[in-house]
């Protein structure tokens, strides 16, 4: 029997139970060296994130901490009476002082806003009621410290009056109604002819105002009274002379030609000057004054 026969004969004779493989055992892999310095690397970056998330959080709890506690010193320290509203002072801008009766009710208001922590006194309720006081423009209220409350005022300063049979009030430049006197103040004109006046409030016909603008610096002192008729409107200066300017229209070209005329004759032999039809201007003697 040669040598390839033996071989035959070795393999029949070999258990078939050595030659059979158990496919239910998991197959091992070799695990390469480059793998496991990726896996260690990938581990090692995730601790090294946590460790970082975690001092983070370390760090915003400890400033939040922190910043409580300068919040509370803060306000623990603003609480203190040092830091209490303990001077009031009231200023006037207007060219018009005011009255004792209303410093003493400026004053009254502003002192809610006494001995209070100046952090948490509120000036804006003062400033409106100030405000809402008839004969007051505007007001300012500010807080200074340590603990001192200013009250900056503008007081209404009267450019006209209206006679009325309750008596005189005076109008502002808004032709706001704020003040009621006993007699009419000189060298303010008087409008007439306003059918109704509400006190406190502005007057219905802005017209007269308008007028008083559109004069001359010159001439805005002399002018004694504004009469309204039938729609037109008729301005008497302090000597008599009339002034007629028809309707609220063109109020500056109309006054600089009254001016114009005022300056070139003499004012004895002027009753009226009639603009109201600007281009073609009439005047006349007292003698023709109708």
């Amino acid at each position: 029997m040669n040598h390839d026969e033996n071989e035959i004969l070795v393999a029949i004779l070999i258990d078939e139970d050595e030659l059979t493989i158990d496919i239910n055992e998991p197959e091992i892999l070799e695990q390469s060296d480059d793998e496991t310095v990726i896996e260690t690397f990938t581990q090692r970056r995730q601790l090294q994130f946590r460790a970082q998330s975690r001092t983070k959080r370390q760090w915003f709890s400890i400033t939040l901490v922190i910043i409580a506690v300068l919040v509370a010193l803060v306000i623990l320290a603003l609480e203190s009476p040092l830091y209490n509203v303990d001077k009031i002072v009231v200023k006037n801008i207007s060219a018009i002082p005011l009255t004792k009766a209303e410093m003493s009710k400026i004053q009254s208001l502003s002192q809610r806003l006494s001995n209070k922590p100046l952090y948490r006194a509120d000036p804006d309720p003062v400033d409106k009621d100030i405000e809402s006081l008839p004969t007051i423009m505007g007001a300012t209220v500010e807080k200074k410290w340590p603990g001192m409350i200013t009250v900056t005022v503008s007081r209404r300063v009267p450019v006209a009056y209206v006679e009325t049979d309750k008596g005189v009030i005076l109008v502002d430049s808004k032709g706001f109604a704020f003040e009621k006197a006993k007699l009419a103040p000189q060298g303010l004109p008087g409008f007439q002819g306003i059918e109704e006046i509400t006190f406190t409030h502005k007057i219905s016909d802005t017209a007269y105002l308008k007028i008083v603008d559109a004069a001359p610096v010159e001439m805005k002192q002399q002018i004694a009274h504004i009469d309204k008729e039938k729609g037109s409107y008729t301005a008497v200066l302090s000597d008599g002379i009339s002034i007629v300017l028809g309707t609220p229209t063109q109020l500056k070209e109309k006054m600089a030609i009254v001016w114009a005329i005022i300056l070139t004759k003499k004012r004895s032999e002027l009753g009226y000057i009639d603009v109201s039809v600007p281009s073609l201007p009439v005047s006349g003697s007292p003698q023709l004054k109708v």
